[in-house]
This record gives structure tokens, sequence and C-alpha cells, in this order.
């Protein structure tokens, strides 16, 4: 039995890469050992790991990094680039979105996990033996309030945290939510 298991969340730059850059190895610092771009446009991330933005380590967070894109993204429009991906996360089906209504019932029924991208704020909510969760917005939109945000999952047998960070790297809050009593989530 393994311990704990950290992913890397982050979602929706809006064009900032040396934001993303900076996110992408924080994360890889802080030792997801996998990150979940969350949708936005998949050129901003390949931006954020080509030189001169390229963090320390952009070859080993580019093979850890799975990615899905927005419905705005011109790769997922042309079909090259996937708007869901299925993951699993300490040996738990997970559901990989943009924007949590591309989920069929069926999906979130099966899963245990259901990142979505796409949100303004970071949050871990529980429903059932289900967790929703998101990092928020890295950045706003243009002209659009709000602060961004990314963050490192957190399992841990029956514990779930979500450790969240505002864009300038500082922790903002940590959230966390429990199983109920007898379940837990197997880490493989």
């Amino acid at each position: 039995m393994r311990g704990v298991v950290r992913i890397g969340l982050v979602s929706d730059s809006w064009g900032d890469t040396p934001l993303l850059a900076r996110a992408l190895a924080a994360l890889d610092q802080a030792g997801a050992e996998r990150t979940f771009f969350l949708g936005g446009c998949w050129a901003d991330v390949d931006a954020a790991l080509a030189p001169p933005l390229a963090p320390p380590g952009a070859a080993r967070i580019r093979a850890r990094l799975v990615r899905v894109a927005s419905r705005s993204c011109p790769e997922r429009a042309s079909a090259g680039a996937p708007g869901k991906v299925i993951e699993l996360i300490g040996g738990a089906l997970g559901y990989l979105v943009s924007d949590k209504a591309d989920l069929t019932r069926d999906e979130i029924e099966s899963a245990t996990f259901l990142l979505h991208g796409g949100a303004g704020e970071a949050g871990l909510v529980r429903i059932g033996p289900r967790f929703f969760v998101t990092p928020g917005r890295l950045a706003p939109p243009q002209g659009a309030p709000g602060a961004g945000s990314w963050a490192l999952l957190e399992v841990d047998g029956p514990r779930v945290g979500l450790v969240v960070h505002g864009a300038d790297g500082a922790e903002r809050t940590r959230l966390a939510e429990q199983l109920p009593p007898g379940a837990q989530v197997k880490i493989q």
C-alpha cells in the first residue's frame, strides 16, 4: 500500500502563459505525481512548457501531464484534443472535463472523482461516495473579476484534501472531505 496520492490541478489560463508555467512548476515542486490541465486552450500549455518560459523540469512535467480541452479550444474543434479523459486516481475511477455539463449521468454514477475546470472558484464537494473537484480558473477572463487559483489534490485512504494556491503561489486555503465510515479510496 502506498502513501498519499498527489495530483496537480490547473485550468483556464486565458493566455497568461507565464502564470501557467509558474503554476506547473510549483505543482511539480509540491510533489504532484501527475498534473491535470482541465480545459482552456492547449496552445497555452504548449507555450508554458516551451522556451523561454519552460520551467525547470519541463520535460518531466510534460511526461506527467494529462489535459482536456474546453469547447472553445481550437484543437478540440478540429477533433485533435479530447474534451473528456478517464483516469485512475489512487485506484479509483475519475473523469476529467473542462465543463462538468459534459458529464453524462452514467459517468457521474460510475466515478469516484469528477474533476472539472471552468469554475470561478476552487472547490471540493463530496456527494455520497463521489467527489466533485475543481481548481478554479488560473486566471479570470479578460475584464472579469476574481483571483486566479490552482490546486493540489491529496488522496489518503478515506481522506480527500484540496490545497488551493492563489495565482501568486501563496497557499489560500485547505479543503477536506471524508468518505462515509467504512468506505475508502483504494490506493495502489
